[in-house]
C-alpha cells in the first residue's frame, strides 16, 4: 500500500501514461511492471527532463528519485505485483484517533469501512433526499431477491455486496435532479468518497444503481466511464441492476407493503410470490414490475410470474 505524496504522484503519472478515465487516486492499482517503467524513465533523465513527464509534479521532480527508491526497495522485498494507492495517510489515521477519543468509541478502526463510508456519505445528504425507510425496504429486497435467483445468475458475496452498496445509495441523484436522477446516482456513487472498493468496484457499483429504472443502451452509450467495465463486468451490471429495478419498483409507492419474496425456479419460469402487510394496495407495484418482465427474461432467461398475497 502506498501512502504519501511519492506514491500518489507515480499512480499520476501511470493514470497518463495509460490514458486512464478516472482521475481519482485512492484505490489505484499499480502493477510492478508499470512502476518499473516509470521507475527507469524518472532514474535515468536529468531533473529538467523529468518535469516534462505527465502527471509529475514539478515540485517533486528532484524528490521524487529518493522516493522512488524507497518504493522500488519495497517491492523488492516483499515481492509484491502492484502497489495499491492510498489517497489518505497520516492525517487520517490521527484525525480517527482524535474521533474515537473524542467519541469515547472502543477504536479509531472501522470493522465494516464500506458501511461506515456509506452511512457518513448519506450523511452529508441527511433533511435533503434521503428516505431511509426506502432505502432499506428496497436494500432488503434486493438481498432476497439475489439470494433466490443465484441459480440463474451464479454471482457470490462480492456481487452481492455490490448490490446492496447500489440500493443503498440508489436515490442520491435526485439531489441534483429528480427526472433522470438514476444517471446522476451513478456518477455520484462513482464519486463518492467510499473505502472498501477498488475503483472499478465502485464505478461498478455506480452502474447498477444507474439502471434501477430500466436499463437503455442510449444511457451505456453516455456513461463516462463504460470502458473501464469488462464485457463480463457488462453482464454482470445488467442482472444486477435489473434485481434492483424489480426491488426499487416492488415499493413504487413509498409504503414498503412487501414484507417477503420467496422465489421458485421451475421449467424457465421465475414464480415470485410477494407477501404484502394487510389490506395494503398493490396495483402500482404490481403494474411497475410487470414492466420488467421482459427485461427479466433477457438477462435470465426465464419467464417472470408475480403472485401477491
Amino acid at each position: 500500500v502506498g501512502i504519501g505524496g511519492t506514491a500518489r504522484n507515480f499512480a499520476k503519472m501511470d493514470q497518463r501514461a495509460t490514458n486512464y478515465e478516472l482521475s481519482k487516486l485512492h484505490n489505484y492499482i499499480m502493477p510492478l511492471d508499470h512502476f518499473e517503467g516509470l521507475y527507469q524513465e524518472i532514474t535515468t533523465r536529468t531533473s529538467a527532463n523529468r518535469k516534462k513527464i505527465a502527471g509529475l509534479s514539478s515540485e517533486r521532480s528532484d524528490l521524487i528519485v529518493a522516493g522512488a527508491a524507497v518504493i522500488k526497495t519495497i517491492f523488492d522485498m516483499t515481492g509484491s505485483p502492484e502497489m495499491v494507492v492510498s489517497g489518505c495517510g497520516l492525517r487520517e489515521g490521527l484525525f480517527y484517533e482524535y474521533y474515537a477519543s473524542y467519541c469515547h468509541l472502543p477504536s479509531p478502526r472501522f470493522d465494516d469501512i464500506l458501511d461506515f463510508s456509506v452511512k457518513n456519505f448519506l450523511g452529508t445528504l441527511s433533511g435533503v433526499i434521503i428516505n431511509q425507510a426506502h432505502y432499506d425496504q428496497v436494500t432488503r429486497i434486493a438481498t432476497q431477491l439475489f439470494d433466490q435467483l443465484q441459480p440463474l445468475h451464479g454471482y457470490g458475496p462480492r456481487e452481492r455486496l455490490l448490490l446492496q452498496t447500489a440500493a443503498r445509495m440508489h436515490d442520491v441523484g435526485k439531489i441534483v435532479n429528480f427526472y433522470n436522477h438514476a444517471r446522476h446516482s451513478a456518477f455520484m456513487i462513482a464519486h463518492a468518497p467510499l473505502y472498501g472498493l477498488t475503483q472499478v468496484e465502485q464505478i461498478i457499483t455506480g452502474f447498477i444503481a444507474g439502471f434501477h429504472h430500466g436499463i437503455s443502451r442510449k444511457i451505456i452509450r453516455a456513461y463516462r466511464y463504460a470502458n473501464m467495465a469488462s464485457a463480463e463486468d457488462w453482464i454482470m451490471i445488467r442482472k444486477l441492476s435489473t434485481i434492483l429495478a424489480l426491488a426499487e419498483a416492488s415499493d413504487l409507492t413509498y409504503e414498503q407493503i412487501v414484507t417477503n419474496v420467496e422465489v421458485t425456479l421451475a421449467e424457465n419460469v421465475a414464480v415470485m410470490i410477494l407477501t404484502t402487510t394487510q389490506g395494503s394496495t398493490y396495483n402500482a407495484a404490481d403494474y411497475e414490475m410487470k414492466q420488467l418482465s421482459k427485461q427479466f427474461k433477457k438477462e435470465f432467461g426465464a419467464s417472470l410470474l408475480l403472485v401477491w398475497k
